[in-house]
């Protein structure tokens, strides 16, 4: 979805590229036998994969900072006044957000196909 959007709507690339990797870091987390696994925090959900897969800590500092996608890309309240997700947010930004969201699902992808 994010890179079928990103072209005029980056903001909605960038909310979909950091729900595409919170997705796969859980798939992670419930494969590892957790079964109750909450929370959006991309920092939080990566600290927890460390425990499963040591590997993923290289991986942590960029996946995490998809974390400033979740709510001001959906929230213009979150936003400074004036500002809203369509300004604030640009190609480079889904660009480089989408980029880190397909290393985390292709992270997931390796760690679930070694199971």
């Amino acid at each position: 979805m994010a890179e079928l959007v990103a072209p005029r709507f980056p903001a909605t690339a960038c909310f979909h590229a950091q729900q595409s990797a919170e997705k796969a870091l859980k798939a992670i987390l419930y494969s590892s036998g957790e079964r109750v696994v909450l929370g959006h925090s991309l920092a939080a959900l990566g600290e927890a994969v460390q425990s499963h897969s040591g590997s993923f800590a290289e991986l942590a500092p960029e996946v995490s900072k998809l974390d400033r996608y979740y709510i001001p890309t959906r929230y213009p309240n979150s936003l400074p006044e004036g500002t809203d997700p369509s300004s604030a947010f640009d190609g480079a930004d889904a660009a480089v957000a989408m980029q880190s969201a397909a290393a985390a699902v292709q992270f997931a992808r390796g760690f679930l196909s070694s199971d």
